[in-house]
């Protein structure tokens, strides 16, 4: 498949913790505990280095919760929306 045959070009392009120098509007980070996908500690590095750039961060991380959080899908979309109209002005 073209993944894997440039995995590591494709990884990079798509990790946010590889170039969070660029990343300059608010992020609101949301991630299930036991996401098999993606490990927690992928979002809280990421959060860690926003942080440090001292840019607009929110981390939430949901107990038990998968790679969607389709469990916890009602508190996941209510803060995200609550967040957007912190953000936006709404």
């Amino acid at each position: 498949t073209e993944f894997d045959a440039h995995r590591a070009e494709i990884v990079k392009r798509r990790s946010a913790i590889l170039w969070p120098e660029k990343l300059h509007a608010p992020l609101l980070l949301m991630h299930g505990a036991a996401d098999a996908s993606v490990p927690p500690v992928q979002t809280l590095r990421l959060a860690a280095a926003l942080l440090a750039a001292a840019e607009d961060v929110g981390v939430v991380v949901f107990p038990g919760g998968n790679h969607t959080l389709d469990r916890d899908r009602v508190e996941r979309d209510r803060l995200a929306v609550e967040f957007f109209r912190r953000h936006l002005g709404k």
